[in-house]
C-alpha cells in the first residue's frame, strides 16, 4: 500500500452543506457521510472489490460497496463518533513457468 494513500469522512446535509470543522450536524435532517480518498498513485483503481464497514459510536451499522453512509441523529447536544473501515481486495499476481 502506498504511503500517499489516505482519506477523510465528510458529512453532508441538504446536498450542499458540508460539515468539516466544527463537526456539527442538524438532528432533523439525514446526514450523508462520504469517504474522500487522496490516492495520487491510483492504488484503489486496481482493486477488484472495495467494502466499507460503517460504525457509529463503536456500533456496527453494516457494510456497503459505495463510500456513502446515511444516518439520522436523534439527540441534540450529544457527541457521536462515526468511523469506517475500508477493505480493498486485489487479484493475486499470475506467474507462468516457462519450460
Amino acid at each position: 500500500m502506498p504511503e500517499t494513500l489516505n482519506g477523510e469522512i465528510v458529512a453532508q446535509q441538504n446536498s450542499t452543506n458540508q460539515h468539516l470543522v466544527p463537526n456539527y450536524v442538524a438532528i432533523n435532517e439525514e446526514t450523508r457521510f462520504m469517504v474522500k480518498f487522496h490516492d495520487p498513485e491510483r492504488f484503489l483503481e486496481q482493486a477488484q472489490d472495495i467494502v466499507y464497514y460503517w460504525f457509529v459510536d463503536d456500533i456496527p451499522y453494516g457494510t456497503s460497496k459505495e463510500p456513502l453512509f446515511k444516518y439520522n441523529f436523534t439527540e441534540a447536544d450529544k457527541f457521536h463518533t462515526v468511523m469506517v473501515d475500508v477493505y480493498a481486495s486485489y487479484a493475486e499476481p499470475t506467474t507462468s513457468n516457462a519450460c
